[in-house]
């Protein structure tokens, strides 16, 4: 079963999505009984032993940096529809260099849908995921939490009008382990006016992966370079791993 991170999603410009990542967190809890607070003596005279505190360097937890490497944009063309996904800074909004690396815990990835014909194009999206966050290790599946929560599935249409394009951003926080993520746009596109006998085409979905990188901080506060996926390696599309 796959465990669920939850991303919150709105829309910008034409349309902006906006997702965050949940933390979780338990509480400590102290268990206790009542009494008087004084230690009986052992038997045969003596006093009970003493257990002091672990050192405190006993007690650190190792402490890690989760680095992203850009990766090239995404560039795909289908029934007269240039689609086109990459990663931007969130403040300026010009793209991320490709190779670079980033240790934020947030991200923004950009998507841009033209229509380069001179008719109408319905893009068919659906309605309560319309942008889909995976980590490749199968582990994790990110839903968006303000979406319309849906017992079936569900699509909405919206329109492109002649030469007319669309820009979507998706705001996301960085899973903490070694993983590749995958940020996938599935649509379906027709030139005909929707309904019930709606042929849509089959284009593949827009898919762009950014793979995270694991390192451990040295307790003495010097850390060593982040190591450098290889970006050829990358999956070309596909499902995740289940």
């Amino acid at each position: 079963m796959r465990s669920l991170l939850l991303a919150t999603v709105s829309f910008i410009s034409v349309v902006v999505l906006t997702a965050c990542g949940e933390n979780f967190s338990v509480a400590n809890v102290s268990l206790g009984g009542s009494g008087s607070g004084t230690q009986k003596p052992l038997p045969g005279g003596g006093n009970p032993p003493v257990t002091g505190d672990k050192g405190k360097d006993d007690e650190e937890e190792d402490q890690y940096d989760y680095f992203v490497t850009f990766p090239d944009a995404v560039n795909d063309e289908c029934t007269g529809i240039q689609r086109s996904i990459y990663f931007i800074d969130a403040g300026t909004k010009h793209p991320q260099i490709v190779g670079a690396q980033q240790n934020s815990p947030s991200q923004t990835v950009q998507i841009n849908i033209k229509n380069t014909t001179p008719n109408y194009i319905f893009e068919k999206i659906p309605q309560c995921h319309q942008v889909e966050f995976w980590a490749m290790s199968g582990k994790l599946h990110f839903l968006p939490d303000q979406y319309l929560r849906c017992s079936a599935e569900q699509y909405t249409v919206q329109v492109l009008q002649p030469y007319e394009v669309k820009t979507y951003e998706f705001d996301f926080k960085i899973p903490q382990g070694d993983d590749i993520l995958l940020l996938r746009y599935p649509t379906q596109y027709s030139s005909n006016l929707p309904d019930a006998q709606t042929h849509w085409s089959n284009c593949p979905t827009l898919d762009i992966h950014l793979p995270v990188t694991q390192q451990l901080i040295p307790k003495s506060g010097e850390k060593l370079p982040p190591s450098k996926p290889d970006l050829s390696e990358l999956p070309s599309g596909g499902k995740p791993q289940q």
